[in-house]
């Protein structure tokens, strides 16, 4: 059965900070991650921070557009074919067409009203599909 995890940040840490630190986390055991963006601009937002966001480690990562078949970590965006992995990082705002091939599915869900909000309605349409699913509340800064 797949999972979701739901990470409730509250504080200071941004969605797409705590993004790098939970694909490092995943990476760290073994998974092969895709970070699913909203658009190419923020795929390279999260490109830069991957190489910034933790002075002491280094997380191999690459564009969807820019990848070889061996990098653990690949960024895509919105309406691009993912390639094969265990976890889904989705930074959009819905659930994506392309889940069936991941184990697990990682939502981060900022303080924001709205997305908040868009939170609950995955939540709902995860349990419709039948996913497992865990609600993990962050208070630290990342």
């Amino acid at each position: 059965m797949a999972r979701a995890d739901f990470y409730i940040l509250n504080g200071k840490t941004t969605a797409s900070k705590f993004s790098c630190f939970i694909a490092n986390k995943a990476w760290s055991r073994g998974n092969s991650i895709y970070i699913l963006t909203r658009d190419p601009d923020e795929a390279s937002k999260i490109d830069d921070l991957l190489w910034t966001y933790q002075d002491t480690s280094f997380l191999p990562h690459a564009s969807i557009d820019n990848h070889e078949a061996d990098v653990p970590v690949v960024i895509g965006w919105s309406k691009t074919t993912p390639p094969q992995a265990d976890v889904m990082i989705n930074l959009t705002d819905s659930i994506p067409e392309e889940i069936d091939g991941f184990q697990r599915v990682i939502e981060i869900i900022a303080e924001d009203k709205t997305q908040r909000e868009q939170g609950r309605q995955r939540y709902k349409a995860y349990q419709t599909l039948g996913f497992e699913i865990f609600n993990h509340e962050i208070t630290a800064e990342m």
